[in-house]
Formats: C-alpha cells, structure tokens, sequence
C-alpha cells in the first residue's frame, strides 16, 4: 500500500511538472527558449567564410556617411537590389522569400547583429554572396552602390 501511494505520489508530480513545461501551443516551453536562443546566436555567427574573415572586416567604407548616402542605399535596397525579396521592406528579415530560407535572412533592425558585423563584413556578403543563400551582387550593382547598401543598413539600427 505504500509503494502504491508513493508511486501515485511521483506520477502526479511528474505529471505536475510536465504540464508546467508545456506551452499553450502544444510545444515545451524549453523548446521555445531554446529555438529563441539558437536564433539569438547565430545573429552572431559571421556570415563571411572563416578563411576571409579578417580581410573583410578590414574593409572600410570609402563614402562620407550622410543623408544623401543613405538615400542612394535606400533607393538600391528597395529597387535594383531586390533586397525587399528576402529582408523585408523594413530589413527586418521577413520579406516574402525570406521564410525558404534557414537561416533565416539577416534582421538588420537587431542590435547584437549591428554591433556584430563590421562594415567590411556586411559589403562582403553583398558582393560575393553567402551560403546561406544570399546573391553575390559582384557585377550587378558597383561598389559604391553596395557600399551605398552597407550605410542604409546601418541606419536601419538607429
């Protein structure tokens, strides 16, 4: 007897816990946390292979950063660079293709992500493009179009 009580003891308290861990939508609650901190991390993770990863970051932007920049970057995001596709209108990541993708693509609003990734890195992963399935621009758009590019992203984080 009890065995039997201890035993109906532990299932309840088990059975207790599980449904603590349980998320409304069905899923763990510790899944959720996790998917949110993988995510977090690899806003992190540098896009530019390793083996040209210093010489990207080393790479400074040549244009004076002011409004008229940023315009002509702006202008370039929404239009010729097709940028809107897989970013988003906002650079938030959510543009309609974006979601085939996973990674998914950059969120340029996030703040770990633009104290991240340096200048050089950002007009690397425009002109040659990424694995994760960003488009090499090398030959579509100039460099100081996508330098151009770099300064609208950057004031996307402001």
């Amino acid at each position: 007897m009890a065995v039997r009580r201890a035993f109906i003891g532990l299932a309840a308290g088990f059975f207790s816990l599980l449904t603590c861990a349980v998320a409304p939508g069905g899923g763990s609650a510790w899944a959720a946390d996790k998917a949110v901190a993988a995510r977090e991390l690899e806003i992190l993770q540098p896009r530019v292979p390793q083996n040209r990863l210093a010489k990207a970051k080393a790479l400074k932007n040549p244009l004076t950063i002011n409004a008229e920049a940023v315009a002509r970057g702006g202008s370039i995001y929404k239009a010729r660079g097709t940028c809107v596709v897989c970013h988003g209108a906002r650079g938030r990541g959510d543009g309609d293709m974006g979601a085939m993708f996973d990674p998914p693509p950059r969120d340029f609003k996030h703040a770990a992500w633009q104290s991240a990734r340096t200048d050089g890195e950002i007009f690397w992963a425009i002109k040659y493009g990424t694995e994760e399935g960003m488009p090499r621009f090398e030959g579509k758009l100039s460099d100081e179009e996508m330098w151009g590019l770099v300064a609208y992203l950057r004031s996307l984080g402001k």
